[in-house]
């Protein structure tokens, strides 16, 4: 019998033996039956995958959390079906595997540069969570902006948090159940979750500094952020510029790094699993790899 080459999904190309005339729908049948992986597309990246991925687990995860109000069971179950999906469909923006790997075969020069070249996907993925963080803010100070610049301030606490709460929520659902709770418990993922926002609002706003803050949140929140603001502005000025850089960075992974390592703590908490076995330190490891690329 004649032998067929196809390319498959995943850019491979197949020698298959077949009958003469053969489809090129049997010919990716057979390639199908012998290899299931090969019918399935890489995963997407780059910017714009990473971007749209982190959007889309970003929603995922609060649905799963509004869903869980009606049956917390069959929310964490359908949030933990559309992850997997999500993750055959986009590649994850950072991997510290690959940054070791490349140490491991080329050295340290070729890792650093794969790490570099990963900054821009991590961006990319935390912009859904940063953007509703920010937008969250800025809502919830004009709601309390009626009760003057500490109702915007409050406010605005309140509103950045909302959107971090349900994603966490949501996400230690899903956890629960992919560690296999028969029985997710919705009080576990929300005692987790609210801390953790907490966390999340504070890594966000800090970095970015008062003023921009004060601009973010309206001119109520400005006022109750404005004292020592002008000698601030003063000293940064007088900083060169890879001083501030490097200032503001350093104040950046201090306190990203601790909240995702928290964060992912207290995931494993609420879902029963140890703290300090292996697989929780890789996954720290993970955190904060991704913490600092951000």
């Amino acid at each position: 019998m004649p032998i067929y080459r196809i390319q498959a999904p995943d850019g491979k190309i197949y020698r298959i033996e077949g009958p003469p005339g053969a489809s090129d729908e049997d010919l990716f049948q057979t390639v199908a039956e012998q290899n299931p992986t090969a019918v399935q597309a890489a995963p997407k990246e780059g910017i714009m995958a990473s971007l749209a991925g982190g959007a889309k687990r970003f929603g995922s995860t609060i649905e799963t959390g509004l869903e869980s109000l009606i049956d917390p069971n069959l929310a964490a179950q359908r949030g933990v079906a559309r992850s997997e999906a999500l993750g055959q469909q986009y590649a994850p923006a950072t991997s510290l595997e690959k940054v070791k790997q490349a140490y491991a075969e080329k050295g340290l020069f070729p890792a650093a540069y794969e790490a570099v070249s990963q900054i821009p996907g991590a961006i990319s993925e935390n912009v859904p969570n940063i953007a509703a963080t920010l937008a969250g803010g800025r809502t919830g100070a004009m709601a309390g902006s009626v009760f003057g610049p500490v109702g915007a301030l409050i406010g605005g606490g309140v509103g950045a948090a909302t959107p971090s709460l349900l994603q966490l929520y949501g996400s230690g659902l899903e956890r629960q159940a992919q560690e296999g709770s028969k029985d997710v418990s919705r009080t576990a993922a929300l005692g987790a979750a609210v801390p953790g926002a907490a966390a999340e609002v504070v890594s966000t706003y800090i970095p970015l500094g008062r003023t921009f803050i004060g601009k973010l949140l309206g001119p109520s929140a400005e006022k109750a952020l404005a004292k020592g603001t002008n000698q601030g502005i003063e000293t940064a000025a007088k900083e060169s510029v890879m001083a501030t850089l490097a200032k503001g960075t350093a104040i950046g992974a201090g306190v990203e790094i601790p909240t995702e390592v928290g964060q992912q703590m207290l995931e494993r908490l609420q879902a029963g699993l140890p703290l300090t076995t292996p697989d929780a330190l890789k996954e720290y490891g993970e955190s904060a790899y991704g913490a600092a690329l951000v």
